[in-house]
């Protein structure tokens, strides 16, 4: 068998290859996690603002139903003193002078 050394210099430029490789992915790995936290925030904002709108619908539908009750009510009120004064004042007989 021969006895086949190589030389120093001859993997120098495969290794130096290798640690770019390395630092390309490094880097391209903090890119992705960057990317990812940024995706991460965008989707947050975006159901964030989602449920915040159907929070306000659903708070501004409530809003209008205890309003149109306290209409209804007020209406009834109205109604009750109009055909109260109505009534009382056809049931008296004899009027103040």
């Amino acid at each position: 068998m021969s006895d086949v050394r190589p030389d120093p210099g001859e993997y120098d430029d495969a290794l130096d290859r290798v640690a770019e490789l390395l630092r390309k992915n490094r880097e391209e790995l903090l890119e992705i996690e960057r990317i990812s936290a940024d995706s991460f925030r965008l989707w947050l904002d975006k159901l964030v603002q989602q449920v915040s709108e159907s929070l306000g619908i659903a708070a501004a539908t409530v809003r209008a139903f205890v309003d149109d009750v306290w209409a209804i009510l007020g209406n009834a009120k109205s109604k009750f003193k109009a055909s109260y004064r109505e009534a009382y004042e056809k049931s008296r007989q004899i009027n103040r002078s």
